[in-house]
């Protein structure tokens, strides 16, 4: 494999690993659109927290926990795509390192590199107060990003690890939205098939397809694990304004036989928890 099949090679597989950004785990995906978010993911967003008992707290904890884990769901579907700033012409050589002005303000750095029989490494970038689009309408960036290479085969077989630790906030006239992406991604290519999980904080967040339109954000598949718990999101959609799901269901399972369906209604949540053999249905009130 020559220089230039590496440098396309890693262009394309920073485009890749994003499989997720803008909201599915379709390769090839785009920058993160600026929309309003749900409230951002506290620590009780761990599904590992949901109570599998018969009571109403047990109800309450589980409907706080699900909606809670709505933005580490969302922060994945944000994942930006591509190479930060868009395909850059990267140098040749087994390490290299460059600094990149971004069309407003600032700048990228950039480290890549290969190992001494030319096998790719791993690249990593900071961004500093990188602002794209037009001085009174931006996106700026802020935070690192690195990409590890795993097991590289061939141009088709390796996998790798993509860790975003990143601010960015979009500021326009009447409008300023800040979010974060702070998770990791691990991703296999084999034959070409590319298929990626995401981890954030403790939850691993799998099997997405997320939309966010103003207050509204749609999770029309997600799966999220943590320790034995695992929580299955169909058709979920949040309104951020509200700080509840107005719609769709999820099911949360112990890998004991035990779980918790919970359905979003327009005045609130059924719960219907199934415990030790036995079915009961509580009412969350919002």
């Amino acid at each position: 494999m020559n220089r230039s099949t590496q440098v396309a090679l890693l262009v394309t597989t920073l485009a890749l690993a994003a499989c997720g950004g803008g909201g599915s785990d379709d390769p090839g995906a785009q920058p993160p659109s600026p929309t309003a978010s749900p409230t951002p993911a506290a620590r009780d967003a761990d599904v590992n927290n949901v109570q599998f008992a018969e009571s109403q707290t047990a109800a309450n904890t589980a409907v706080s926990t699900l909606n809670a884990a709505v933005a580490d769901i969302q922060s994945v579907g944000n994942a930006p795509g591509g190479a930060p700033g868009g395909a850059i012409s990267l140098p040749v050589g087994p390490t290299a390192s460059s600094t990149v002005n971004c069309s407003v303000s600032g700048n990228f750095t950039y480290t890549y590199e290969y190992s001494n029989a030319g096998i790719p490494v791993s690249y990593s970038y900071t961004y500093n107060n990188c602002r794209y689009g037009t001085p009174t309408a931006y996106l700026e960036y802020n935070g690192t990003g690195r990409l590890d290479y795993i097991n590289y085969t061939s141009a088709t077989d390796y996998g790798w690890t993509l860790t975003y630790n990143i601010t960015y906030s979009y500021v326009s006239t009447g409008y300023n939205y800040n979010g974060t992406l702070n998770f990791t991604q691990r991703c296999t290519n084999s034959g070409g098939n590319v298929s990626c999980n995401y981890q954030v904080g403790n939850n691993g967040v799998t099997n997405i397809q997320v939309g966010t339109v103003g207050n509204i954000t749609t999770i029309t598949r997600a799966t999220v694990r943590s320790g034995n718990v695992t929580a299955t999101y169909t058709n979920w959609v949040y309104d951020s304004s509200l700080r509840r799901a107005t719609s769709g269901s999820i099911v949360v399972s112990d890998g004991n036989g035990n779980s918790i369906t919970v359905e979003a209604t327009g005045t609130g949540y059924r719960v219907t928890i199934v415990y030790a053999g036995r079915s009961t249905v509580y009412t969350v009130s919002v």
